[in-house]
């Protein structure tokens, strides 16, 4: 086409000064031109979107409870497992063990929950090792309980082992 061509010069003029319709309009051949509607402006939210907001304080609750439950169910499963043993001496593969099986755990129930959202999932996560440093003060407060659970000979174990109302970090006690 030579550029003293109308039609053609038409068309690359609405196309420099970007009309609306130049950006939605397409020309197939000499004869044929079709028009493109695109969708304007955002979706609005919803009351069911809202209602989800509302309840994200609840999931994060929910998520953290479970977090804490997935490391009991870890160290339940490792008691049944290992029966009145001690543990792994290193206290460092004993940590990283502890840390693995309530991944695992949180990975069946992430899994078996129908929560999908990632935060929900990373909640727990985060949870679950956090407990790890922190479960031993539950059975310093509730040893009854733990030993009904466990037995009487893993509360002593753990209570002989660590100090009420600290933090364990590589099986020492740190008091806050």
């Amino acid at each position: 086409m030579s550029m003293s061509n109308p039609d053609f010069n038409a068309r690359v003029a609405r196309i420099a000064a970007g009309a609306g319709s130049s950006k939605s309009t397409i020309y197939v051949g000499l004869d044929e031109v079709y028009q493109i509607t695109y969708r304007r402006g955002g979706k609005t939210a919803g009351p069911a979107a809202a209602a989800a907001n509302a309840l994200m304080p609840v999931f994060l609750m929910l998520a953290t409870g479970l977090g804490v439950l997935s490391f009991g169910i870890a160290t339940w499963i490792r008691f049944q497992m290992m029966g009145q043993g001690a543990g792994v001496p290193n206290p460092v593969t004993e940590m990283g063990i502890q840390a693995g099986a309530a991944l695992a755990v949180v990975f069946v129930i992430g899994r078996a929950l129908p929560f999908r959202a990632r935060l929900f999932k990373t909640v727990m996560a985060v949870t679950a090792v956090g407990t790890m440093f922190l479960y031993h003060n539950a059975v310093h407060v509730f040893p009854d309980t733990f030993a009904q659970v466990f037995s009487q000979n893993w509360v002593d174990l753990v209570q002989s082992t660590t100090k009420p109302q600290s933090v364990v970090w590589q099986g020492q006690s740190f008091t806050f």
